[in-house]
């Protein structure tokens, strides 16, 4: 009894040590593995962002969750490469819309972007509510299409901006007559005739 007292701490000492040990290998082994994880994870992401710095359509106008009338202006540029000129199409919801060309007011299915210019299109006549807009290159398979973008039709905007413009109008009228023409009809208004003096008798 006293042989096994006095290598019973001893023993117990060493079941201990191998516990605590086999502790710190799990937690060694789980530090690799979570390691060895955000390494392949940042290798991907790296692989991944090379791979999409090709050249792009990129949609500068209407912005994400921006408001616009029902004739929605669409600005679109290339980034990322020097491609030559791209032919598009825009799809409002998944559907094909035609364009108006802004500087010549002609109607075309597909519009066109220069490399470090921005082409300017209208879509006439969008319904109210909220609507996704994507353009798809069409002419040149190594451009990537635009991100969506997501953007809202407010048709009571268009009534303000109209009432705010003939009001402007308005006081403009007021003010030019005020200040122009009538200092010009002061000017050429002549004066009253004098009245004729008594003659002599």
């Amino acid at each position: 009894m006293p042989e096994e007292d006095a290598h019973g701490p001893s023993l117990v000492w060493g079941v201990q040590a191998a516990s605590g040990s086999g502790v710190r290998s799990d937690r060694v082994a789980r530090l690799l593995t979570v390691g060895v994880v955000a390494g392949v994870a940042l290798l991907l992401s790296a692989t991944m962002s090379g791979a999409q710095t090709g050249p792009a359509l990129v949609i500068v106008r209407p912005s994400q969750a921006s408001t616009s009338d029902p004739d929605v202006l669409i600005l679109v540029e290339i980034r990322g490469g020097r491609p030559s000129v791209v032919r598009f199409v825009a799809r409002i919801d998944g559907t094909p819309v035609r364009l108006e060309d802004v500087a010549t007011g002609r109607m075309t299915a597909q519009g066109s972007v220069s490399p470090g210019r921005q082409a300017r299109y209208e879509v006439r006549g969008v319904p109210e509510g909220t609507h996704q807009l994507q353009v798809i290159p069409v002419s040149a398979s190594a451009v990537e299409p635009s991100p969506v973008v997501t953007f809202k039709v407010d048709a009571g905007r268009t009534s303000l901006v109209l009432v705010i413009a003939a009001l402007l109008a308005i006081a403009g009228l007021f003010v030019f007559r005020r200040r122009v023409l009538s200092p010009m009809g002061d000017r050429y208004e002549r004066p009253p005739p004098p009245e004729p003096e008594g003659r002599p008798e």
